[in-house]
């Protein structure tokens, strides 16, 4: 398993040779500490977003934590509409600030405006399937990009996922 044999890899290792064409300078003034989480978090959740998002896209970001905070950032940049889904009002203010343009609750997910199109899952769990997977949230050719990891697996019902669901 990575880092659990080989420390001579990756975030482990001393050094690192690899292709130019790969590697790019961090500019001066960003301290390593900051451009760290956007080497790994920030690559994670930029090239999901990269191949799901486009201008206009209505974005449901479920969490707002680490790679919440960026995935909001990111699609609001990319031009996407972005709705947080939270457990915690206090962070409304915080959402919006880093681009959500609306903020629903959990336990409120039926409130939202319109489904989004494309759902990225961020948070430390995965959500409660049926409630989201509903043509009031998540659009019918609606697509779920999860970039989470909480433990079990990742199980969808068949029947809210199919394409012409009521």
């Amino acid at each position: 398993m990575y880092g659990l044999d080989d420390q001579d890899h990756g975030t482990f290792g001393a050094y690192y040779v690899g292709d130019a064409r790969h590697l790019y300078k961090i500019p001066e003034g960003l301290a390593p500490e900051h451009a760290a989480p956007l080497q790994c978090a920030g690559a994670t959740v930029y090239s999901a977003l990269a191949d799901t998002v486009r201008a206009g896209t209505r974005v449901g970001v479920l969490g707002i934590g680490g790679l919440g905070h960026l995935a909001i950032q990111f699609a609001a940049k990319m031009g996407a509409e972005v709705v947080v889904f939270s457990t915690s009002a206090s962070k409304e203010a915080e959402a919006r600030a880093f681009g959500a343009s609306e903020f629903v609750l959990l336990d409120e997910v039926d409130k939202v405006a319109k489904p989004v199109e494309v759902l990225v899952l961020t948070g430390a769990k995965y959500p409660d399937w049926a409630r989201f997977l509903t043509p009031r949230v998540l659009a019918g050719e609606g697509t779920i990009v999860p970039l989470n990891a909480p433990s079990g697996d990742l199980v969808l019902p068949y029947v809210p996922t199919r394409p012409n669901r009521s």
